[in-house]
């Protein structure tokens, strides 16, 4: 193939690379159909006058993303908290702090009204920018040292959080995706503000999790009880790496 672009200059081009899309429709039976994708980056052999597809290995959605965007992002100034930030994600440190959570009136944990003024761990928000119905997941940390790739993880705490780290946002609207400081903060509004109705995975916490909330109704607490926190069996490097399930 001989393409000519004006640039100034004349030009040929070779075609060497070829990019695959794969596609599948996937169901989980919860949820309706999707169609899900991959893409292969394959080589193009040359074989005297015809042309043909090699073999290709599957391509991250980072790196394609990087081969198609030529134009620079806009510049921002990165807020502090930011731990990690790619086109697919951004992760964000919660330092240890004192605010009030909500439970939903009358559902089976028996916490009736909030939790007021309460100590929370350390937290690291993991929001996914892709469109996807749970684009939130939560870990929690131990201290209050601003997180390294090396910093295990733990179970963030709460309700409503699945086996994976992810936030049921049940029909709840939720903020738009960036990682500017106004965006993340309306990330943690939102799930701080929001009625916890029931725990997901029974293991966020050792011990059982409605209980705790209940014994801490009422008191003045000043630290969380990091013993009570149960390992998520990874590092903060690992989990820029492995996208949690999609809801579960």
């Amino acid at each position: 193939m001989e393409l000519t672009i004006d640039m100034g200059t004349s030009q040929q081009w070779q075609l060497k690379h070829a990019f695959l899309v794969y596609t599948a429709t996937q169901s989980n039976g919860y949820r309706p159909s999707q169609e899900v994708a991959f893409v292969t980056h394959n080589p193009v052999r040359h074989l005297g006058d015809d042309q043909e597809i090699g073999p290709g290995k599957p391509v991250s959605l980072d790196t394609l993303m990087q081969i198609l965007q030529h134009n620079e992002e806009a510049p921002v100034f990165m807020d502090d908290k930011v731990l990690y930030k790619s086109r697919s994600v951004v992760m964000w440190w919660v330092p240890p702090h004192k605010r009030s959570i909500f439970f939903t009136p009358g559902a089976r944990h028996n916490i009736n009204g909030p939790v007021e003024n309460t100590p929370h761990p350390g937290l690291v928000f993991r929001l996914a920018m892709r469109d996807e119905d749970n684009p939130l997941s939560i870990a929690a940390v131990k201290g209050g040292n601003r997180p390294t790739p090396e910093t295990q993880l733990f179970y963030a705490p709460y309700f409503n959080i699945w086996k994976s780290g992810r936030v049921c946002h049940g029909n709840a609207p939720t903020p738009d995706k960036d990682a500017t400081p106004h965006c993340m903060r309306e990330w943690e509004n939102s799930f701080f503000s929001s009625a916890f109705s029931h725990p997901n995975h029974t293991g966020v916490i050792k011990g059982d999790i409605a209980e705790f909330w209940r014994q801490r109704q009422g008191k003045k607490l000043h630290k969380f009880p990091e013993s009570v926190l149960a390992s998520f069996k990874m590092d903060l490097d690992t989990w820029t790496k492995e996208a949690p399930s999609n809801g579960y």
